[in-house]
């Protein structure tokens, strides 16, 4: 054999093996957070459920192919972190995970038809089959959970807009058992009616679905305020009775306006 192709044979040979330690280097969970961008994500897996389950095992779809294209597709990270030209939180908007698919969890976990707790009923069958809804679209943060910038789809949220623009049933007991108790602690306080509107009111919608709608029945007039409400509000409002629902009209309306007693 001549010697240029000895050579060229132990190039090849040296450039697969040393391929094969990046290759191999390169899908320990651990390289991961060699890039400061993603020390968040690495910290909150080494304490999430999934902590004893590879990256590659959620973010590359099985076989020797799939694995090549993600190692390819990963160059453009390198590019990005070697540039300093990324976004964080990185996935702010949990899009990876509309691509892992369900197969990918299944691998691991058992397929179940339907939970019912004292508090939730769930059909996952129904959510995966007929709605065509992915395990980790819902399940986003698991691996990940607690990192700042992300938000949990687990939540009832996330479950009433996707009812609302999917023409889902809205029924509190569609997901909840008849003996799980519907009204919030808060509401049972003496003085819900007064701080109500001062809190977050974020999770209103969850029950009160037309929100707009349900504050406008009790308080008579748009809630909360428009910013030109100073200027506005004695077109809006007919008696002071509505401002009394939330003020102390005898010192709050007296100190902008002199009114009769």
């Amino acid at each position: 054999m001549k010697l240029g192709v000895k050579i060229a044979l132990i190039a090849v040979v040296a450039i697969v093996v040393l391929a094969g330690i990046a290759l191999s280097a390169t899908s320990k969970p651990s390289f991961c957070q060699t890039c400061h961008e993603m020390k968040d994500d690495y910290v909150a897996w080494q304490s999430s459920a999934h902590k004893d389950v590879s990256c590659n095992s959620c973010h590359i779809e099985p076989g020797a192919l799939n694995f090549l294209k993600h190692k390819i597709a990963s160059l453009s990270q390198v590019t990005a972190h070697i540039s300093n030209n990324f976004e964080k939180p990185i996935n702010k908007n949990s899009e990876v995970s509309e691509g892992i698919k369900n197969e990918q969890c299944t691998s691991c976990h058992k397929k179940t038809k339907s939970i019912s707790t004292a508090e939730l009923i769930f059909n996952h069958e129904i959510h995966i089959q007929k709605v065509g809804v992915n395990c980790a679209y819902c399940h986003n943060r698991v691996a990940h959970p607690g990192v700042e910038g992300h938000t949990s789809r687990i939540q009832m949220k996330t479950c009433v807009e996707c009812h609302q623009k999917k023409n889902g049933p809205l029924s509190c007991n569609t997901c909840h058992p008849s003996s799980f108790k519907l009204k919030p602690a808060s509401h049972e306080d003496p003085s819900w009616s007064k701080s109500h509107g001062k809190g977050d009111r974020s999770d209103c919608g969850n029950c009160h679905f037309d929100q707009q709608r349900f504050c406008n029945g009790c308080h008579g007039t748009e809630m909360p305020h428009p910013k030109d409400w100073i200027k506005t509000h004695y077109k809006k409002v007919t008696t002071r009775q509505q401002c009394a629902l939330c003020h102390e009209t005898e010192t709050f309306c007296k100190s902008c306006h002199s009114l009769p007693n």
